[in-house]
């Protein structure tokens, strides 16, 4: 369901700060709440404001209503008397700062960093995301920072402060609502988001104007006073937003369409490069094998006709490609000749070796220095072995 009743949200109170993250530039906090769970509070005197809490409320109530998985998100309270128990002091003046009222998300536990090169995800996923990405028109899904956690084999959408792009200098209105969507060009997985168009009916269906009425309801009325915009200019602006979505989606699929080709022709060169270079390695073949095969390819002609082949490239190459096999000749000798006289060297090394282990054991032997004798050195001593004097 996507009624209001689930978009709504659920108010905890912050009764231990256990550990700030430090990560982007809102600073968030792993902090304990009253029911007993973790939460990763979003502080809302923040460097990127009030607004970016607004942001996180819609976005996130309207990922849900897509049926795109995200952390509950919660209100909460916070005393700022907790500043006392973090020994940093920019901390401290951000939570007196950000007492009272703020946002958090439930903190999966386990949670790994989604890596675009390693997870996979499903196509279904893929077109959800990207088309919600480019209707809220978030700037932080990129490969870089994917905002996007691997939990229970299952990625998550994370932290959505940096959307709702348009509303950090707005005034309640916006002149061009379905305006293409430039940065989702580098959209981490736009490359797989192989069927926007098919789905976009099935999801512009899911925000109808209750929906909509409900994610924007969420957002605590001292956040929309702060920030000096009523509710209804967001419901406003994305109701005339799907409206014209055919722009924005059209974005979109030619961004994707530039992406692809650009992937293939990287993958292309990759593969020249690599031909290249394994065409470097490949051994040399000697010049008399090497016009041997034209020569094999002519036969089969009629009798005194003689090799095709050979009257039309003769004997031998052109001058500059006889001394340039030649040359490659010679070094493929040269490494050969090389290779044998190490192999050479190190046979008559092994030799030599093996002899003068076998002269010192005889010379060993005929002073009576074997075995026996360094046996007796702990006692009394050894007797001389049978045998010739």
């Amino acid at each position: 369901m996507t009624g209001a009743d689930t978009l709504a949200l659920r108010t905890v109170v912050v009764r231990r700060y256990v550990t700030p993250l430090r990560e982007g530039g809102s600073m968030p906090a792993v902090v304990e709440a009253d029911d007993l769970g973790l939460y990763v509070l979003k502080f809302r005197r923040a460097g990127q404001g009030g607004r970016a809490l607004i942001a996180e409320i819609i976005s996130g109530g309207i990922a849900r209503a897509l049926g795109l998985p995200v952390p509950e998100i919660v209100l909460a309270e916070l005393d700022a008397e907790l500043a006392r128990t973090e020994p940093d002091p920019e901390i401290q003046d951000l939570i007196r700062a950000s007492g009272w009222l703020n946002v958090a998300l439930d903190y999966l536990s386990g949670a790994v960093n989604f890596d675009p090169a390693v997870d996979e995800v499903t196509a279904d996923f893929a077109n959800r995301l990207v088309w919600f990405d480019a209707l809220v028109s978030n700037v932080d899904r990129t490969a870089r920072n994917t905002n996007l956690l691997i939990w229970h084999r299952r990625p998550w959408l994370i932290d959505h402060g940096a959307s709702l792009t348009f509303h950090h200098a707005w005034n309640g209105t916006v002149a061009d609502p379905g305006k293409p969507f430039a940065p989702i060009a580098e959209h981490v997985l736009l490359a797989r988001a192989d069927a926007l168009a098919q789905m976009d009916s099935e999801l512009a269906a899911r925000l109808t104007p209750a929906v909509l009425h409900a994610a924007v309801a969420a957002v605590p009325p001292d956040f929309l006073a702060e920030a000096g915009v009523g509710a209804q200019a967001y419901v406003d602006y994305f109701t005339a937003r799907l409206a014209d979505r055919a722009r924005w989606l059209q974005g979109a699929i030619d961004a994707r369409g530039c992406a692809v080709r650009l992937r293939g022709g990287a993958r292309g060169a990759a593969r020249g490069a690599r031909g290249i270079h394994q065409r470097r390695r490949d051994p040399v073949v000697p010049e008399e094998r090497l016009f041997a095969r034209r020569h094999r390819a002519g036969r089969g002609t009629a009798a005194g006709a003689g090799c095709a082949c050979r009257r039309a490239h003769g004997a031998t190459p052109p001058g500059r490609d006889r001394r340039h096999l030649r040359r490659r000749a010679r070094g493929w000798t040269d490494r050969a000749a090389a290779t044998a006289r190490a192999l050479s060297l190190a046979d008559g090394a092994a030799q030599r070796h093996h002899s003068n282990l076998a002269g010192a054991h005889r010379v060993m032997r005929r002073s009576g220095r074997g075995a026996g004798a360094r046996d007796g050195a702990h006692g009394a001593p050894a007797a001389r072995p049978p045998g010739p004097a």
